[in-house]
């Protein structure tokens, strides 16, 4: 689809210019950085010209919400260039919202012409929407273009699109919860549910081969008694066709929900290509189901015509070998070279058999390289599946690729593979001792045949044999790569950091006394998805070593437990003393990128299910050494801590330069200083230092005081990731996070005498000890006492904090005199009308004050709760009585009324702020930049305003001791409760240096959850594009039958994506 030429008011209409970031000169189309359009308003059109097949289509809007709250939303497409004119596939939703992410809505069907068609979109409502395109699909068609692969599992939620009649039928009471936003259907994300008897669904599947299936309907139900159910397919037809694979009991029940049940309702036979599969519903209550299985059997029953084969083949010595069996390849075929074998190993190179050019000893095949064969004469006893395993042996260092696989009745190795072995990293260990690999099952006919082995990718190999045995018994995970025999592995140093311990993943399987497997969906533990709606299920076969990695693989496979993707977890085993207190932990790694990818590396406390030593999480922390979703623009490093029921973090995120760091090795550490210090390294640059937390189990720095476990996960999809993309998964790809290692060193501890007599600690590079904490105890001065402010701190109702001794320069020297300390210097904050002594709410531990840092990429979010020190008229206004709404006085402040975090909602937050009520923050801006300044508010009584204004605490009159307003007036409409969280606010310049930022309340009565702030892209000074005012179709019309990245049956889909192009002057 192309988006035609001509400006405003020709090809489109924008009528939010408030808040144009990225929008050049003269032009007021916005964008974000995923090229969504962006800032939508009523009464905006966009005109794309289509070229179309002629026909009827069904309208898919990809829409995200921008606040993330319910607002109004409509839109429709017309062919009359006017919106005025007639509505096709009208979407209306009162209480839309997608918290964010982009999500499909139906719309319903659209005729176009055949040839080259405007389509015009038009908003009716919408407010701060996200315009990612359109599909156009036929009037039923796959779900997200793609057909589901057979075999394989049918997701039941991927129901075809086309809408009720024509995807679906639905007869379910309204008011239930829906399985996609737009769509009428019922049940969850992973099920549907609430069915009915006369209810369908249709799917569209890609059969791969012609073939017999075993067919398995996953179900899950838990009723308070059994009940009836009757359900079964059609294929290609609707419900009154012919039926099939059919599961019908009168005694339903599963005694889960969640957790799928594999009911085998025997066979089908399918022919290869796409399809549609029709589930019917004939009787039904209280069940879910989350898919149908198709697994491989046979083929057809029909017998193929028996073919006699080109070349019977010449067996040695007249005797053809028995399957099943083990074929032995010193009985290769007679011929010689061309006919019985394709050798190219060099000459010189020993010999298997006596006469010919095979290479070889002691009965196995040698000397392999890429592009050989070897053929076997067999005799089959009877048509049927077989188990097949390859017995190899071979010591490469390291790992090389494997790809062999059979052929049958001929020595063309580009005609069908049977049994194909495919290795990243091939390696025994040993030359000498044959391992069996395993290559699943195979059918094979009956009587005379030839089997021809392929090394399409093989070196460094010796080949001892195929066993041909039972359908199944070839079933397994295919060994790990083994580093040769007697091969050292050493562990670098890291500067003056003694190694703890290590695992360079070098051997063959995961080492079980270092790390154990994480296993499920965390249901079981009264968590599922693992508290974030992680959609995976972690299992010991997704975790593996390959290639001196240890690889933790995401496919999309349901679960026993019923999730719908496979994935790998392993942690390390602190019983074994695999742990740490104090150091330095790294890793390299390769992350995959991708929508809904959510791999990490990261810590938890030793007994963190006893519970921790200080509570439940997050009371005893969690350290975060990296973590990375989606397109991997950003590292994330974090820390979270806080008490049981109230979690407070920090993050900070690491950029690459607007790249990537997926799809690459990178090296990620943190170090952690004993005396409560944590920095965090990218490729060696330092990304952070985090100083400051708290927790309900103790004084600063609680809780980072006990030894902590390492992690490694790959989770997929999740309350941060959002939505997975399974477009990568749609032809069974396989995702794989790659550890290259892990290794851990402890805080170096020793101490040097000099020649003076005094100590010197060997301190790592880049860090200073603070001035009160002795190396040899780990322990702090008592007149050091903590200076980090946190909700038990217990200051005085001023809050103004005491500020300790400066640090000395080099090394802590033990003992020997030192000088009086001086009194540190503090910030400069400016000036403001209150005389008073406001800091920023944290200090460091020798009592450095700590300004909110404004991001240079990314966002940064303050806690409304973290305003200055400093006390009433000082740090804060609060006119009416002290009022501590929560359970735990969040702060030594007495003035500000707090509540405390209930479980269900964001806070801390701020509570009941008045006309005249304000709060300042100390924030740091690196450089002077355009911020997108939000404030995450609610009003439950309606009629609340706020404003922001900078340098300055004198709400109505900031100019008047220096200060401006940040933020005009933002009105806050009246929400549903007192925790119903929507987003108000503008983008404001702020200029490099130190401000104190003041919250003002201006009218009605608003909760405060947190103020978030995000860098926005600064707009070039000129234009240098100027768009022709003539309409023009922009680079050609879209051809109808092209989905944005890839192309499905031509003639069927279209998505219309917005795209920045250089000749519009728009953002897009």
């Amino acid at each position: 689809m192309s988006k035609v030429l001509g400006g405003e008011g020709v090809a489109f209409h924008d009528v939010y210019e408030a808040a144009a970031p990225r929008a050049r000169a003269g032009v007021t189309v916005n964008v974000d950085a995923n090229n969504q359009i962006s800032y939508l308003a009523a009464g905006e059109w966009y005109e794309y010209t289509v070229r179309s097949r002629g026909g009827p289509f069904a309208v898919t809007y990809n829409m995200a919400s921008g606040p993330p709250y319910p607002m109004p939303f409509q839109a429709f497409l017309t062919l009359d260039n006017s919106c005025t004119a007639s509505q096709q596939a009208l979407y209306s939703d009162d209480t839309f919202t997608t918290n964010g992410l982009v999500q499909t809505f139906f719309g319903g069907a659209l005729t176009l012409p055949a040839g080259d068609v405007p389509v015009r979109i038009c908003f009716k409502a919408v407010k701060y929407g996200r315009f990612a395109g359109i599909t156009l699909s036929p009037t039923q068609g796959p779900y997200n273009g793609v057909y589901q692969p057979i075999p394989g599992t049918v997701v039941a939620t991927s129901f075809d699109l086309g809408g009720a009649g024509l995807a679906y039928k639905v007869l379910s009471a309204a008011g239930q919860p829906l399985v996609r936003a737009g769509e009428t259907v019922t049940g969850s994300a992973q099920s549907l549910g609430y069915l009915t008897a006369g209810e369908w669904f249709k799917y569209s599947v890609n059969v791969l081969s012609s073939a017999t299936y075993n067919v398995a309907w996953m179900l899950a139900g838990d009723p308070t008694a059994p009940v009836p159910l009757s359900l079964y397919l059609v294929l290609d037809g609707n419900c009154s066709g012919t039926r099939t694979s059919a599961y019908k009991t009168s005694t339903f029940d599963t005694n889960s929900w969640n957790t799928a049940t594999a009911f085998r309702v025997g066979t089908v036979n399918l022919t290869a290509g796409k399809h549609i599969v029709t589930v019917c519903v004939e009787t039904a209550s209280y069940v879910n189901i989350m898919g149908i299985r198709f697994s491989t059997l046979l083929p057809p029953t029909v017998p193929p015509p028996t073919v006699a084969p080109a070349d019977p083949g010449t067996p040695y010595q007249g005797k053809r070998q028995p399957v099943p069996g083990t074929i032995q390849p010193s009985l290769f075929d007679t011929g010689g070279q061309g006919v019985a074998y394709n050798d190219v190993s060099p000459t010189g190179t020993p010999l298997l058999r006596i006469g010919d050019k095979v290479g070889g000893a002691d009965g196995a095949v040698g000397y392999v390289a890429d592009g050989e064969w070897i053929r076997y004469s067999v005799t089959v006893a009877s048509s049927a599946n077989y188990g097949i395993k390859y017995m190899l042996s071979g010591a490469p260092s390291p790992g090389v690729t494997l790809n062999i696989y059979l052929v049958l009745d001929t020595n063309d190795c580009g005609a069908s593979a049977k049994a194909p072995l495919n290795i990243i990293a091939f390696g025994t260990g040993s030359w000498t001792t044959p391992v069996a690999y395993p290559a699943g099952d195979t059918y094979l006919p009956g009587g005379a045949h030839t089997l021809t082995l392929c090394f399409k990718q093989a070196s460094n190999l010796s080949f001892s044999g195929i066993s041909v045995g039972a359908s199944g018994s070839a079933n397994g995970v295919v060994p790990a790569y083994v580093s040769p025999a007697g091969a050292a592995v050493t562990t670098p140093a890291y500067k003056n950091w003694p190694l703890r311990w290590s695992d360079e993943f070098n051997g063959g399987n995961l080492d079980l006394n270092k790390w154990q497997y994480s296993i499920g969906n965390a249901c079981n533990l009264g968590y599922c998805g693992w508290g974030n709606n992680e959609q995976q299920s972690y299992q010991s076969s997704a975790v593996y070593m390959s290639n001196g990695n240890a690889v933790l693989e995401a496919r999309k496979e349901w679960s026993s437990d019923g999730s719908p993707y496979i994935s790998g977890k392993i942690v390390s085993r602190a019983e074994n003393n695999f742990n740490v207190l104090y150091g330095r932990v790294e890793s390299r790694i390769n992350f995959p990128v991708g929508q809904g990818f959510w791999p990490s590396l990261w810590m938890l406390p030793d007994r963190y299910m006893a519970p921790g030593p200080y509570g439940t999480w997050p009371a005893s922390g969690e350290i975060d050494i990296v973590e990375v979703i989606n397109d991997i623009r950003a590292a994330h490093h974090s820390l979270h801590y806080g008490a049981t029921g109230k979690h407070d973090f920090q993050t900070c995120s690491f950029y690459n330069n607007g790249g990537t760091w997926g799809n690459g090795y990178h090296t990620y550490a943190v170090e952690w200083a004993p005396w409560g210090e944590f920095k965090y390294y990218v490729d060696g640059q330092l990304g952070c230092t985090i100083n400051h937390w708290w927790s309900s189990g103790g004084a600063y720095p609680t809780p980072f005081v006990k030894p902590f476990y390492v992690i490694l996960n790959f989770a997929v999809g999740g309350s941060w990731p959002g939505t997975v993309d399974n477009n990568l998964f749609s032809n069974g790809q396989r995702h794989q996070a790659l550890y290259d290692y892990v290794r851990v060193y402890n805080w170096p501890g020793g101490r040097r005498l000099q020649d003076d007599g005094t100590f010197i600690h060997d301190v790592p590079e880049g860090w200073e000890v603070p001035e009160g904490f002795d190396l040899d105890t780990l322990s702090w001065d008592p007149a050091f006492a903590s200076h980090v402010h946190q909700p038990s701190d217990g200051a005085s109702p001023d809050e103004v904090p005491q500020v300790p001794a400066t640090v000395p320069d080099g090394p802590e020297e033990v003992p020997g005199d030192t000088a009086p300390p001086t009194v540190a210097a503090l910030p400069t904050v400016p000036p403001t009308k209150t005389a008073c002594n406001a800091q920023p709410y944290m200090h460091d531990r020798r009592g450095t004050p700590l300004p909110w840092v404004l991001p240079t990429d990314g966002e940064l979010t303050i806690g409304a709760e973290f305003f200055d020190l400093g006390g009433q008229a000082c740090a804060f206004n609060d006119h009416e009585p002290y009022v501590n709404r929560g359970n735990n006085d969040l702060r030594g402040a007495r003035g500000v009324d707090l509540v405390s975090y209930d479980g269900a909602t964001n806070g801390p937050y701020v509570f009941a702020m008045q006309p005249g009520d304000w709060l300042s923050y100390t924030v740091s801006a690196q450089s002077d930049d355009l911020f997108s300044v939000q404030v995450f508010a609610t009003a439950p009584a309606g009629n609340g305003v706020f404003r922001i204004v900078i340098d300055s605490t004198n709400c109505d009159a900031p100019e008047s001791d220096g200060g401006s307003v940040l933020v005009a007036d933002r009105a806050v409409q009246a929400t549903s409760g007192p925790t119903d969280w929507r987003f108000y606010g503008t983008n404001a310049a702020v200029a490099a240096g130190v401000h104190r930022l003041t919250l003002c309340a201006v009218a009605g009565s608003l909760n405060v959850d947190y103020l978030r702030f995000e860098l926005q892209y600064t707009p070039p000074a000129t234009d240098p594009f100027d768009a022709p005012l003539t309409s023009a179709i922009y680079g050609g019309p879209a051809v109808v039958g092209c989905v944005s990245h890839s192309c499905h049956d031509a003639g069927l889909d279209v998505a219309l994506t917005a795209h920045a192009r250089a000749d519009e002057g728009a953002n897009f």
